[in-house]
């Protein structure tokens, strides 16, 4: 059975990068750094948190002789992951390789002792037909075998769930040990699993309903009788949380403040990329109706059979065991599905360990239908295996079927009832970073990108995880700053899902489609991306928005945007960039002064600039006085003919009409709390 799960999550592993998990490679290499360097605090890498994860990420390279403290001198950005490389034709997707064959021999050892617990109950056939029909569904697969939470998370509920069904029926105390255990390290992987408690509550309430049918003073008694189970539960599961996460060893109410204000952030703020529900993109909660009709996306239609075969079963008069399992776990899935509802963030991937109940309620329902079949006077042993091994092959020869034609994209697997799939891929943003190895390999059939960070794209890390080189993060802030970091760009790579989720302007994607892209890609037959020369166009002041500054001046030079630092502090130096470009070369001296509220230029600085065909970005630098008072400081613009030094006339690229001096591109606030100069702007923000 192992052996059987295995196949499908190592074959092809390397087809995609997800935008999360080089981060979580990264936090892994953190996360090793800090143990070995004896700063357990800092095991602390996020608010998920992904402690197991990231120990499995660290082991898979300790048992390969990495020594994070030989290779590390800080912490590493998702974009330095080089330094993990042992040997020169190493790349970052094998790092990642590595960690997640860790991740899917976790999820694997789960799924056998998920296995143990359904033999222990409706016996070894019947419990490995159980497992095998979840764990070769396409979206467990596809999850399961990524460096990532969600998989693992899935899991470790499901695991801790059916155990706990195992402790009520049974009265099994090692399986509620086995339970407890499991929901901490659920815990540990993410910090909302902490309403397990509640969810295993509830079931003992349901289980208590279904094998109590009394008066109410008697069940009452029963439910009383799971207290003591619960809070020992509680005890365990919190034991191998904190056992688990060395930063609560040495610094646990600082560790658990910053847990809890993260979760809270997460929880309280819709998703910052975009949801595309429906066809329509959404920049705020989805609303009730997302899981709902995620989940009928997502159910593979032998699912979806099985569940109406669950409700009738149900009804008729099968083993009672398969009646309290369908029971527990059907509590389960509604309870945690109403759960993530009442969070603003919504993603699809988070409804999986709902998906995987179902999974299970349906093989489970089948089950119980087939066994009461076969199952009547004078049937034979041999007959009743026979046929029932038969029921369970074909039950799990559909289910590789489906799966198969879902591979190697496993995670964006639709079901066939809905239509044409690209059709709902894309009317729900269904996009997992899939067609980064394809691009990756366009690049690298052309020399014209072998110059690392003359392209870029909104998630670098999954397309040049396959490269030996850099891309750059393209900043998809709709500022003055960010387009000028966005146009600055030798190339631009622009995917389909950035396109369908409107990650950048609409005013800027209706632009870029009518320019003609230099390279066009396709995976599996479908374009993926498109490439354009950002350095042969010509910004329209269209692309604009009109409450930028945008100056024209006489001799053909344009300034489109500008990167203006918010604060600044006196004695320091800071720096602007400003995006230039003409239609024809123009030789010009531009000067920015800063100037105060009574229009006195307190600094200045100025540079010759020489911009060709193409907007490119140009940095200057002024040195502000150490005495200069603390407040507000409008920065101004002043371009001059280089030959005769005379100060050239402007117009307002928005409007066409002619400005006077000072022409004014930004405003510094001198003497803030934070004195330092602009971060360079372009690179995509790590988290």
């Amino acid at each position: 059975m192992a052996v059987i799960l295995l196949i499908p999550r190592l074959h092809d592993l390397d087809a995609s990068v997800t935008p999360d998990e080089p981060r979580w490679v990264a936090r892994s290499a953190n996360f090793g750094f800090a143990i070995e360097t004896g700063h357990l605090a800092d095991t602390f890498q996020a608010p998920h948190p992904g402690v197991p994860v990231m120990w499995l990420g660290v082991i898979s390279q300790w048992l390969r002789g990495v020594r994070f403290d030989e290779v590390m001198d800080a912490d590493l950005g998702s974009g330095s992951i080089a330094v993990l490389e042992r040997t020169p034709d190493q790349l970052p997707i094998d790092i990642l390789n590595e960690m997640r064959q860790a991740m899917i021999l976790a999820n694997v050892a789960l799924y056998v002792v998920l296995f143990a617990l359904f033999a222990r109950l409706i016996g070894m056939w019947p419990g490995a037909v159980a497992v095998l029909f979840l764990g070769l569904d396409p979206m467990q697969i596809g999850f399961t075998r990524l460096l990532h939470m969600d998989g693992l998370s899935t899991t470790c509920m499901l695991v801790s769930v059916v155990a706990w069904s195992v402790w009520l029926i049974q009265r099994s105390r090692g399986a509620l040990l086995g339970s407890a255990i499991v929901g901490g390290l659920g815990i540990a992987t993410r910090s909302v699993d902490l309403a397990l408690i509640f969810f295993l509550a509830a079931i003992v309430f349901v289980d208590v309903l279904m094998a109590k049918r009394g008066a109410v003073p008697t069940m009452v008694r029963a439910i009383r009788q799971q207290v003591v189970p619960m809070i020992a539960w509680t005890v365990i599961a919190l034991t191998a949380f904190v056992a688990s996460w060395p930063a609560l060893w040495v610094a646990p109410l600082g560790t658990l403040r910053q847990l809890r204000s993260g979760s809270e952030g997460y929880a309280l703020n819709p998703h910052e990329g975009n949801v595309v529900f429906r066809g329509e993109v959404i920049r705020a909660d989805p609303g009730a109706l997302f899981y709902p009709i995620m989940l009928v996306i997502r159910t593979t239609p032998l699912t979806a059979f099985g569940l109406v075969v669950a409700i009738v079963a149900l009804l008729l008069p099968v083993h009672e065991v398969y009646k309290r399992l369908i029971c527990h776990l059907a509590a389960f899935a509604v309870l945690y599905t109403v759960a993530i509802t009442l969070s603003e963030k919504k993603l699809d991937r988070y409804a999986l360990p709902t998906m995987g109940a179902l999974n299970l309620i349906a093989v489970l329902g089948s089950l119980a239908v087939g066994h009461l079949l076969l199952v009547r006077e004078g049937a034979r042993r041999r007959r009743l295996s026979i046929v029932g091994m038969a029921i369970g092959a074909a039950m799990l020869l559909l289910q590789i079927g489906i799966s198969v034609q879902a591979e190697p994209y496993y995670g964006t697997y639709v079901s066939p009832f809905l239509g044409d799939r690209a059709d709902v891929v894309r009317r729900y943003s269904l996009y997992n970073a899939e067609g980064g190895q394809a691009i990756a390999r366009a690049l690298a059939a052309d020399p014209t990108f072998e110059d690392g960070g003359t392209a870029g794209t909104n998630w670098p890390r999954s397309t040049d995880f396959y490269l030996p080189w850099k891309l750059r993060g393209s900043d998809r802030s709709d500022t003055s700053a960010g387009m000028t970091s966005f146009f600055a760009q030798r190339y631009l790579v622009l995917t389909e899902p950035e396109i369908v989720r409107e990650l950048y302007p609409e005013r800027v994607l209706d632009w870029l489609a009518t320019l003609t892209p230099v390279l066009t890609i396709d995976d599996q037959g479908d374009p993926i991306a498109w490439v354009y020369d950002m350095s042969a166009v010509h910004v329209p002041a269209t692309v604009l928005d009109p409450t930028w500054p945008a100056f024209g001046w006489e001799n053909g030079l344009e300034m489109v945007a500008a990167d203006v630092p918010a604060t600044g502090a006196a004695g320091s130096k800071v720096r602007v960039q400003m995006l230039l470009q003409a239609e024809t070369e123009v030789d010009a001296m531009v000067t920015l002064s800063l100037v105060d509220a009574d229009g006195t230029i307190v600094a200045s600085g100025e540079k010759p600039v020489t911009v060709g065909t193409g907007a490119a970005r140009m940095p200057m630098t002024i040195t502000l006085p150490a005495g200069m008072s603390n407040g507000p400081y409008r920065v101004v613009i002043a371009v001059a003919d280089v030959a005769g030094g005379e100060v050239l006339a402007a117009t307002d690229l928005q409007t066409g009409d002619a400005v006077e001096a000072p022409l004014v591109i930004g405003t510094i606030q001198i003497g803030g709390e934070d004195d330092a100069a602009p971060t360079e702007s372009g690179e995509a923000p790590e988290d």
